[in-house]
């Protein structure tokens, strides 16, 4: 057998996602099940390997998806820009795949 190559963790904006939901480390921390340090680690980056049963609570709890905790939010300037379109080209850019070339 041969051996795998140890992965880079991703990195995860949990605590991005806990800010903009207005949810602190103590409230956090109970919907997912764990310790507020547990959390508090997740979101200085200084724990890598995070239960994903956790994650999968706290993201029911916000309705996303975990998979989301894995991206970064979008500036405000990202927003304001999709805002200013109409309904139609925003449901275009969110909704559908690009066109291939």
């Amino acid at each position: 057998m041969s051996k795998r190559e140890p992965t880079e963790p991703r990195e995860i904006y949990l605590g991005d996602w806990l800010d903009h939901f207005g949810i602190g480390a103590t409230e956090a921390a109970k919907i997912a099940g764990c310790t507020q340090s547990y959390i508090s680690n997740i979101k200085r980056g200084a724990r890598q390997n995070i239960n994903a049963l956790y994650l999968l609570r706290l993201s029911e709890h916000m309705e996303l998806n975990i998979n989301d905790f894995f991206r970064p939010l979008p500036s405000q300037s990202q927003l304001v820009a999709l805002s200013q379109l109409s309904p139609k080209a925003q449901a275009a850019l969110l909704g559908s795949k690009r066109k291939k070339a």
